[in-house]
Order: C-alpha cells, then structure tokens, then sequence
C-alpha cells in the first residue's frame, strides 16, 4: 500500500475543515495485475463536495506505477448517528433489532450493540438488524443503544436509546397484572444541554420522571396530572458531554405501579449546528375565509416556525410575523384578508435549535364568485430582468445536487438521484455576490396533475454555501427550477433543468446505472475473466518436471 500527501498543489474546498489528501494504491489494478504506466494525474472531478478542487498534478512511482488509484480525504469524522432503532420481543430470551443505516465519508464497516450500557456485540453494515439472545429473562425490560464504525474505526454517537421486552414464558396473564402499566417503547434522545424522553405505557397511566449524576437522582424531577398512554418530556438544563441516569415512575388509575431505574443516557459534546431537513409537502389551501396549511415534518424536527408576510416571503426565522410555533403538521390561518396575497415561509427546528433552511407558500381569499386557485410559490414574481452580471451569469452545474456526501453530476442539465435519500441543494458562497437576494428551488412533479414544492436555500455558519435539504422524494420525474432574486438590482435571473428520481441498486440510482454504471462494471468482468483465461492457459504450458 502506497501513502502520499499532496500539500501546496490541493486547493482544500471552503467546506472542509482540513487541507490534508491522502492518495492510497492498492499494488494490482481491477484486472487483477499491476499496470506499466509509471505516471497518476489528479484532476477536478464532479463530485467537489466529496474531493474538494485540485490543479492537475503528476506524480512519478519509481519505476513502476498501480493502477486502480483513489482519493480519500484524511478525516477522523465518525459515520453518522443511527436513527430509528426499535427493539421487538421475539420470544422469552430473544429481541430483534432494526435500524435505520447510518452514512459517512469513509463508509459503514459495522454496527456495534449495546444493551443496558455494555457492549453485546457487532455486525456487519448490511442488513441492519441484529437479534440478542445472550442471558435474556423472560418478561424483562432491556435498553439498547446502536452505533456505527467505519474502517478507519470512528464510532459514531449511540443512536437513541430504545427498550426491548422480552416475552413471557408460557404464563397466563391475571387480571391483577393486566390491570399494572408497563412500560413500552422507550426513547432518550439527548442533545447537548437538553434531552427528549419518548415512552408508551399499555394502560392510562401517570409518569413522574427524575434524573441525575448516579442513582440518587437528585438533578431534577417531572411529572404529568392526566392519564396518558403517549409520553413526552422535555428534561432541561443538564451538562453537556455528561452520562446521567434517568428512572421513571408510572401509576395507574388503580394505584398499580412500575418502575423502571438506571436507565443511562448521555448529553451530547458540542451543539449540533447542522440545519435540520426542510418539512415536505407544504400546501396553502384556501377555504371560505381562511389559509389552511398543511405539511410533513421530518424526522429530525421537533417543531416548526410559520412566518407570513405581505410583502414577500422571510429568508430568516425572524423575518415576518411569527403566526405558529409548535409540533403540529397543520395550522389553520383565521387573521386573513379578501384580496390580499400572504406569503409564508415554514421552518423545520431541531432539539438543538437550529432552523432548516425554509419552504415558502402563498394564498389568497378570493371573493366567492371567483374559483380558488393555487398561487405559485415563486412563478408569478413580478420582477425585471436586470441583475448583477454573476448572477447573470449561474447555470445549474453550478449548484450542487449532494445525495450520500457525493455531489451528483448534472448532464443536459438533467440530475439523477437516488429516492431513498435525503437531498441537500448547495450553492458555493462566492459564486454570487453580497447583495440582498432570495435563492429559491421549484420542484414541479410531471404529468395532468402537477404539484410544486418550492424551498430557500439559506447561507450556512460559516458563509461557505447557500444550501438546503429535503426529505427523499417520489420515485419520478420533476421540472426543477431556480430563481434568483436581486433586490438591488429589481431582477430575477430563472435556471431550468429537471430531476430524475428513482430507486437505488447497490448504492447507484437505477437511471445512472443503467447510463454509466453498468457497462463499465461489465468491461470490468470481461477484462478480468479474459486474465484469468490466461493464466490458466499459461499454467497448462507449463513443462512437467521429470525424475531420473
């Protein structure tokens, strides 16, 4: 294996945090042997979120060179945090596992187990289950955690924590048991000052919570005055980088009690300062005398932002008037006009507080002898075409399409993508310049019936990209279209192109397997059974050697 570090000739992308590239060679090429070709050019590739941008540069090996070279970025960033983990009872010593994969720019090697705290054991990255069946008591609470390892061997942050139950031994439920709440599907999912504790219990029950540094529990309590079966607490004001433990109490309408103690968590290191995705599905309806808004909250959020304006839509969380603010999937907006267009932007929050980057809808009460109709986001902006000459001058291979870490490449101003992933749209921050402008992003599905989805893309932290992300869309085709709003200038520059969407095959969309990805997979196999036909006729040539 050969190592080297390209220095002054890399010109490290504003988004990285290092400058530092590692060239790696495997010693035989994909056929299967080295190659003659002493010589390696390093050149830009599409995937510049991925790589960063390089000069072509040379590099000499000695004598012989090795095919099969690739560039990896010399990183200690773990995969991320696995999501989605649920813990089913199989039978009395048995509990599946199942979660969502995680992604990282090294790639998944494994999945480590933890159950109560302790580690249990591993498994591969694919497929994402795992079964315990080590010690397990019938009708036991157990808590588990997942995390994922890469090659290099970061591990990510432990997924939240879930309860598993196993099941009972063959015993017959009393009514006094059946009268007792248990406590089911167990969620912690912590933040850096904060965490959310999720839970179920099988009868109406009260729950009392109380947390802290050991299992005295002195850091704080709560509890709820209804019987509920859904629980939700928001537990507040903790260390940041600190494991606590959580115990819950629930009480049903009869007095019958559980308990479960020592449940350990952990509040994250830094705050979390990456924007959530974007809500999907976002529609302005109008009814009679009303703008009723409906929506689909990503996983991630915890709450959304709805700001209205009639003027045009906010940029920002703070831009506007605040007219709803929590976790709800609909608001009906009663404090609305006859004839006055309303502009709302709608913004995803985490438990961290970040805001997604906003997506934007508009309506208006018409008088009832008109026929309502649904107002294009961004369409019908009624703006000139003067802007400023780099504006002026943006294509859609200059915006980013990001699916896995990998910035897609656009071909006839055509992407394909995967729609089993979240999507981030990015624009490089330099390529535009500081003046007061909106960079907005239509989605226009195809066919007699089309919807439009329509987002803004916000700048970042750090002022390196404007960008946004949504959730996975439908496996079909969408019309996408960018506009670019200059307010100094009072113009509009529009860039048109179009999705394809659909499913993935080993990590490769379907369209771009099918145009890229599978002819060369199949050159590749016939190079290499053509290597393998001719070793074995070497081998057969071979003199016998003979014994006197």
């Amino acid at each position: 294996m050969l190592s080297m570090t390209l220095t002054n000739s890399v010109l490290a992308q504003s988004v990285m945090n290092s400058g530092t590239y590692k060239m790696e060679s495997d010693s035989i090429n994909v056929a299967g042997v080295r190659s003659a070709s002493p010589t390696y050019s390093l050149e830009d590739t599409a995937g510049e979120v991925a790589t960063g941008r390089s000069h072509s540069t040379s590099f000499k090996l000695f004598e012989a060179g090795y095919q099969g070279m690739r560039l990896n970025i010399g990183t200690t960033t773990p995969p991320t945090q696995p999501t989605g983990l649920t813990a089913t009872g199989q039978s009395r010593e048995r509990i599946e596992l199942d979660w969502t994969a995680s992604t990282g720019s090294l790639g998944v090697a494994r999945y480590r187990i933890y159950r109560d705290g302790t580690l249990v054991g591993d498994t591969s990255a694919f497929p994402t289950t795992y079964v315990d069946s080590g010690g397990l008591t019938a009708e036991t609470n157990y808590l588990y955690n997942v995390s994922a390892l890469d090659d290099d061997g970061n591990e990510s942050l432990w997924s939240a924590t879930t309860t598993g139950r196993t099941l009972a031994a063959g015993s017959v439920t009393t009514s006094s048991s059946r009268r007792t709440p248990q406590i089911v599907s167990l969620s912690v999912i912590p933040a850096n000052n904060s965490s959310i504790v999720l839970f179920s219990t099988s009868l109406p029950a009260k729950a009392i919570l109380s947390w802290g540094l050991d299992s005295s529990y002195l850091d704080g309590n709560t509890g709820e005055d209804f019987n509920l079966t859904q629980h939700q607490f928001l537990i507040t004001d903790l260390k940041s980088d600190t494991p606590y433990l959580l115990r819950i109490l629930v009480t049903g309408d009869n007095g019958q009690q559980t308990i479960m103690e020592q449940i350990p968590f952990r509040t994250m290191s830094l705050p979390i300062t990456v924007a959530p995705p974007n809500i999907s599905n976002f529609k302005v309806t109008q009814k009679e005398k009303t703008l009723d808004l409906t929506w689909k909250n990503p996983i991630d959020a915890i709450g959304v932002r709805i700001v209205r304006s009639t003027s045009f839509y906010g940029s920002s969380p703070d831009e506007g008037e605040i007219v709803f603010e929590g976790n709800a999937q609909e608001f009906v907006d009663r404090e609305v006009e006859e004839g006055v267009t309303y502009y709302y932007t709608i913004f995803a929050k985490d438990q961290s507080g970040n805001f997604s980057s906003g997506v934007v809808g508009a309506g208006k009460i018409v008088p009832a002898t008109q026929v309502p109709t649904e107002i294009p986001p961004i369409e019908n902006v009624p703006l000139a075409t003067n802007v400023d000459p780099a504006i002026a001058a943006l294509q859609l291979k200059d915006f980013l399409f990001i699916q896995h870490g990998d910035s897609l490449p656009v071909i006839d101003d055509t992407i394909h993508l995967n729609a089993s992933e979240d999507i981030t749209v990015a624009l490089k921050y330099y390529k535009v310049p500081p003046v007061l402008k909106t960079i907005a992003v239509t989605l226009t599905t195809l066919g007699n019936n089309p919807e439009t989805f329509s987002f803004i893309l916000r700048v970042n932290r750090d002022k390196t990209r404007y960008e946004a992300t949504i959730s996975p869309l439908v496996t079909q085709n969408y019309k996408v279209s960018i506009t670019v709003l200059d307010y100094k200038n009072q113009g509009m520059k529009k860039i048109n192109g179009a999705l394809k969407v659909g499913q993935s095959f080993f990590g490769v969309s379907t369209t771009t397997a099918r145009n890229v990805g599978f002819p060369i997979v199949g050159i590749l196999i016939i190079i290499l059974v053509i290597r393998r036909s001719k070793r074995r006729k070497v081998q057969e040539i071979q003199p016998v050697p003979v014994t006197t």
